[in-house]
């Protein structure tokens, strides 16, 4: 996680509990739908990483306050630093999401599931696997929510590919 990231995610935590309370999820069962900028780093064993900005959208169920499903779908970002260049096609993965509400307006959760990540990196072009990866939720109006998390979509032997994100959720 990058000192950027850190501080970010740590300025969300401390500032959240300033915010007046929402129930910004409204009642469940429910749905909701993100957009989040993907701070992405595919990290070779004993090789230089390479990291880069992309997308990712988000969609889920919540069938209470504490558990819930998630579908991810992102892509982009390209790093060309003279080496071979790295670049991120797509990753897809799917999750259970467990959830732990601080308050009515911070939900702190865990996913995992399983990913897959495709693009062009040192040679290799697709990873499947396990993943997951933890974050935090504050709503900041009725159905609208700000959030960060952090992900492993891959690891394995030789790579290791994680992101960092930031984004809003749309709850209906």
């Amino acid at each position: 996680m990058t000192a950027v990231s850190r501080t970010l995610f740590s300025l969300l935590l401390l500032v959240a509990p300033a915010t007046p309370a929402l129930a910004y999820h409204g009642v469940l069962p429910a749905g909701y739908a993100g957009l989040d900028t993907l701070f992405w780093t595919y990290d070779p064993a004993g090789g230089d990483s390479d990291s880069s900005l992309g997308l990712r959208l988000r969609g889920g169920w919540l069938a209470n306050d504490y558990l819930g499903v998630e579908v991810q779908l992102g892509g982009g970002g390209r790093e060309d630093d003279g080496r071979e260049p790295s670049e991120l096609d797509w990753l897809a993965g799917a999750y259970v999401k467990l959830m732990l509400p601080v308050s009515d307006v911070i939900h702190l959760y865990a996913l995992g599931g399983m990913a897959h990540v495709s693009g062009t990196f040192a040679g290799d072009n697709s990873e499947t696997g396990l993943s997951g990866g933890l974050g935090a939720e504050m709503g900041i109006v009725p159905n609208l929510a700000i959030g960060a998390d952090y992900m492993r979509y891959a690891d394995d032997n030789d790579i290791t590919f994680d992101a960092v994100s930031f984004g809003l959720t749309y709850h209906f």
